[in-house]
């Protein structure tokens, strides 16, 4: 049985979550600053109090002036 990737709602593009509760990030390209190309990667996940799962994601949102 093969593991069902999905985007995550208001990060799509960035992260996906799978069927089995693991979360990776994509491959993708930042022009902020620089230019930088990173890999995507399976992220760590953290068990916080009372047993709750946490992952960090991040989003760059461009500054408007």
């Amino acid at each position: 049985m093969s593991e069902m990737w999905r985007p995550i709602p208001g990060y799509e593009g960035l992260y996906e979550v799978s069927d089995h509760g693991r979360v990776r990030s994509l491959d993708r390209v930042s022009t902020y600053c620089r230019v930088d190309q990173y890999s995507g990667q399976e992220l760590t996940v953290r068990r916080r109090h009372k047993g709750k799962l946490l992952v960090g994601l991040l989003k760059h949102v461009e500054s408007r002036p």
